[in-house]
């Protein structure tokens, strides 16, 4: 595309100031997008070549002044209930000039849609009041679900083209449509927000979040994980140590989970450590009160009803609380040494360069051989 000289010259003078716009403006998004669990995209400045021909489109008087996207950036959220949560958080430092919804088209279209906004720094903002021309321009932050991101860059191809094709511009608008569903789908997730019809009493479910409510009441908040469930799957499997846990009816099975229940409350010195994790506790519990039948089992390899064998992680923590767990077999415990090739690169370098392939002495190329 031919740029005509003076356009260049305006613009190589603009662009410093486009800059220092885009330090600040990451320096706060990216800020914003961690506190609402999204990813910040980064930004990019307008190329002139694309101003020049959104100019020309759209009769622009003052392209330099009116263009709202002379720098434009990218945010990525998990649904749209974050970008409400966003759209809070920014306004604290930019006048939202103008807010582009996608519920704003026609319901029985899917086109290019994803939220932007238009923003102006506000003057109290800190970079404006060392940089105050700062607030003088607009730019614009698109927010994208994750769903919306990854059909954009699939689709980024196909969006400006050098020719017009109906096929894949439909297919295109019905894959949107879809994206839309799914975002719908996993709000409603979030905000658990299921009807009657959809919640079913699945049986394993069941099981699991009990033992999830009692780990919760009985456990120092500290030593939970932020993967409750997984925790609950493991309690599950050192229950059918002695229990086989999972085969038992739902009586018998909340039987199981009253006596650890009792075991936690007997137990207060490793249920309010802060130095053990939630998995050691609950395994620290059963083996003070069952150690004859659990180490038999474990060395026996009857840890679970699904593995044959299966090695448990015993840690220098756990030891002090309950110092017979030294007594488990080596091959029912969890071995954390080191691959011997990496032992001798660690510990002896000069050993380990000699069984490199392409060992080289000091009159040998440093290539190695071509076959």
């Amino acid at each position: 595309m031919i740029i005509s000289s003076d356009l260049e010259a305006a613009f190589t003078k603009l662009q410093p100031f486009l800059e220092d716009l885009q330090k600040a403006a990451d320096e706060l998004l990216l800020s914003i997008a961690d506190k609402c669990r999204g990813s910040y995209e980064g930004s990019r400045i307008k190329p002139l070549e694309s101003i020049v021909a959104k100019t020309e489109k759209e009769s622009i008087k003052y392209p330099f002044k009116e263009i709202d996207d002379l720098l434009a950036a990218t945010v990525v959220l998990p649904t749209r209930k974050q970008m409400l949560e966003f759209e809070k958080q920014v306004a604290q430092f930019c006048e939202i000039v103008e807010s582009k919804s996608e519920r704003e088209i026609e319901p029985e279209k899917f086109v290019y849609d994803d939220r932007h906004l238009i923003l102006r720094f506000r003057s109290e903002y800190h970079a404006v009041l060392e940089k105050p021309f700062l607030g003088e321009f607009l730019f614009e932050v698109q927010l994208k679900t994750y769903l919306q991101y990854a059909l954009g860059k699939w689709s980024r191809g196909t969006y400006k083209t050098s020719d017009f094709s109906w096929a894949l511009n439909r297919l295109i608008s019905r894959t949107r449509a879809l994206v839309e569903m799914a975002d719908t789908a996993l709000a409603r997730i979030e905000d658990g927000a299921l009807e009657p019809g959809e919640v079913v009493e699945f049986e394993q479910y069941v099981r699991r979040n009990k033992i999830i409510a009692l780990l919760k009441e009985k456990l120092n908040p500290v030593q939970l994980p932020e993967d409750m469930r997984r925790l609950a799957i493991t309690t599950e499997k050192y229950l059918n140590i002695l229990y086989k846990f999972e085969n038992e009816n739902p009586e018998k099975q909340s039987e199981i989970l009253r006596n650890l229940s009792g075991l936690l409350d007997k137990n207060q010195d490793i249920v309010s450590s802060e130095s053990l994790t939630a998995y050691n506790s609950v395994f620290i519990a059963l083996f003070r009160e069952n150690k004859g039948q659990m180490t038999r089992k474990l060395s026996d390899g009857q840890f679970s009803l699904t593995r044959k064998s299966m090695a448990l992680l015993v840690t220098s923590e756990m030891l002090s609380f309950c110092p017979e767990l030294a007594n488990l077999a080596p091959e029912s415990r969890v071995d954390l040494s080191f691959p011997e090739s990496a032992v001798r690169a660690q510990f002896l370098p000069e050993a380990f360069e000699q069984t490199r392939p392409y060992s080289q002495s000091s009159d040998q190329s440093s290539d190695p051989p071509i076959s």
